[in-house]
C-alpha cells in the first residue's frame, strides 16, 4: 500500500508540474499577447493622430480653394461687365451715357439702416451734369433681377445721391439676353434696359 501511495504521490507532483507549466505558459502567452495588443493600440492610436492631421491639412486647403475660387469669380464678374457694356457702348451713347466714365460704386450696410445688416450694394454708375446713371450689368436678365435692382438702388437712394451730391436720373440694365416678363416688369418699374435680344416663352 505504502508503495501505491508513494506512485500515487509522484502522480499528483507530475500532473501539478504540469499544472503549474501550462499556468505559466498561459501567463507568457497572456502577456505577449497583451503586449501585441498595445502594439495594435498604438499603431491605430498613430492613424488616429495622422488622419486627424490629414483631415486638418484637407479643410485648410478647402477654404483657401474656396477663397481662390471666390476670388476668380469676383474677376471673371467683373471682366464680364465690363465686356457687356463695350459690347452695347454706342446704345449707352445714344442714351447719354459714355461707359468710359462708369465707375464702381460700393457700399456696405454695416450698422443695418437700409435693410440686412452687413449687406453689400454695387453698382456701375456714371455721374453727368449733376445727374447719376445708375446701371446693373447682366448676362441674362429676368423679371426676378429687375426687381431686386430696382429694390436695391432706391433703399439706399439717399446714400448714392449724399455721395456724389447729385441725383438719381436714370436706372439702366445692360444684358445679352432679357426675358419679356423682365421687360414688361421695367417698363411698369421706370427701369431702361438695353439688350441684344428678349427671350420669350
Amino acid at each position: 500500500m505504502q508503495e501505491g501511495f508513494r506512485r500515487h504521490d509522484e502522480e499528483f507532483k507530475r500532473v501539478w508540474q504540469s499544472i503549474e507549466n501550462l499556468r505559466k505558459d498561459m501567463q507568457e502567452g497572456l502577456r505577449r499577447h497583451d503586449e501585441e495588443f498595445k502594439r495594435v493600440w498604438q499603431s491605430i492610436e498613430n492613424l488616429r493622430k495622422d488622419m486627424q492631421e490629414g483631415f486638418r491639412r484637407h479643410d485648410r486647403l478647402i477654404q483657401e480653394l474656396r477663397v481662390s475660387i471666390g476670388s476668380l469669380g469676383r474677376r471673371m464678374g467683373r471682366d464680364m461687365e465690363k465686356l457687356v457694356l463695350s459690347i452695347y457702348k454706342d446704345q449707352l451713347m445714344q442714351l447719354g451715357i459714355d461707359e468710359d466714365k462708369a465707375l464702381r460704386f460700393e457700399y456696405i450696410d454695416r450698422e443695418g439702416l437700409y435693410g440686412l445688416k452687413g449687406k453689400r450694394y454695387e453698382f456701375d454708375i456714371v455721374v453727368t451734369n449733376s445727374h447719376i446713371d445708375i446701371m446693373e450689368v447682366k448676362s441674362h436678365a429676368d423679371e426676378e433681377d429687375i426687381v431686386v435692382f430696382y429694390e436695391k438702388v432706391n433703399s439706399i437712394r439717399q446714400v448714392i445721391e449724399q455721395t456724389y451730391r447729385a441725383g438719381i436720373r436714370r436706372l439702366v440694365v445692360v444684358t445679352v439676353h432679357i426675358d419679356k416678363e423682365a421687360m414688361d416688369k421695367a417698363k411698369e418699374l421706370g427701369v431702361e434696359c438695353v439688350y441684344g435680344d428678349i427671350i420669350s416663352d
